[in-house]
């Protein structure tokens, strides 16, 4: 694969990555947001749970991936937006809040929907069931594609 050293060619492969996701995983029920790159403290992704993005009329959700992280195997950064997608298939299809305390508590709505689209789920006090790692199904999609 091509050294990817430019924003745009990174964005572009997460973009490609969301949109295999998506439809492989989620049905295609998922609409395509806008999907960043800038560093999260504290954080390995995060989903905003509003259209943020606006422009001409077409109003967009968003996706990070944070900066910071970008040096994990691959399979943790696809399970990274994995986790996110799950968080707006909850927002956007199904309509059901999984998390509390903004955002960080992930509750068994959250977990549910984890395990149902490839990725494993444990509980800490403090987070939940916000600790997610690729299940051996998505690393074998991820060696397919």
């Amino acid at each position: 694969m091509k050294e990817i050293t430019k924003m745009s060619r990174l964005t572009g492969e997460l973009e490609k990555a969301f949109r295999l996701i998506n439809t492989e995983l989620f049905n295609g029920e998922l609409d395509t947001p806008i999907i960043t790159v800038i560093p999260t403290p504290r954080a390995y992704a995060h989903y905003v749970p509003y259209d943020i993005w606006n422009a001409k009329g077409t109003a967009k959700r968003e996706i990070n991936i944070a900066s910071g992280t970008l040096d994990r195997p691959i399979e943790n950064i696809i399970a990274s937006l994995v986790h996110e997608m799950v968080h707006m298939y909850n927002d956007t299809v199904l309509n059901i809040q999984d998390t509390s305390n903004n955002g960080v508590y992930h509750n068994k709505n959250f977990k549910k929907t984890a395990e149902a689209h490839a990725l494993a789920v444990t509980r800490t006090e403090k987070y939940g069931y916000s600790h997610t790692e690729p299940t051996e199904e998505l690393i074998d999609f991820i060696i397919a594609h």
